[in-house]
């Protein structure tokens, strides 16, 4: 099945796509989140159009499954079947862990917004390494 490595080969390059996002994400600092140095929307929008992305070759992959006769789905079809499932399970986690991670850090920014936290700290010397 052409559809299967197609789908591999994309589900591989998003899973890439995702830890790149996350190792951004956790490589920022408090500062860089509540001066909006990041946008994290964007991050967070950028990681759901991944996930429809996923999302609509799995189900072009999986009409092919369901146009195999029995004899091939009980033989091999339930292989590949799972395989993807696997694969958009893997991508589905991600996605949902790094949402929620931006989520929590969204919180800051508001934080920021709320209480203006840095007003407070405005006598503190800023060292450029």
């Amino acid at each position: 099945m052409e559809s299967l490595e197609q789908y591999k080969k994309l589900a591989q390059k998003i899973i890439s796509k995702i830890n790149n996002k996350f190792s951004t994400v956790t490589f920022l600092t408090v500062d860089e989140i509540i001066k909006e140095e990041v946008d994290l929307r964007s991050i967070w929008w950028e990681l759901a159009k991944m996930l429809d992305v996923i999302n609509t070759e799995h189900k072009m992959v999986q009409q092919e499954l369901e146009s195999l006769s029995e004899e091939d789905y009980d033989t091999w079809g339930y292989k590949i079947e799972d395989e993807i499932d696997d694969l958009k399970h893997k991508i589905d986690w991600k996605v949902m862990s790094l949402q929620s991670l931006l989520d929590t850090l969204e919180k800051i920014v508001l934080l920021e917004e709320d209480e203006e936290v840095l007003k407070y700290f405005d006598d503190v010397k800023t060292i450029n390494l």
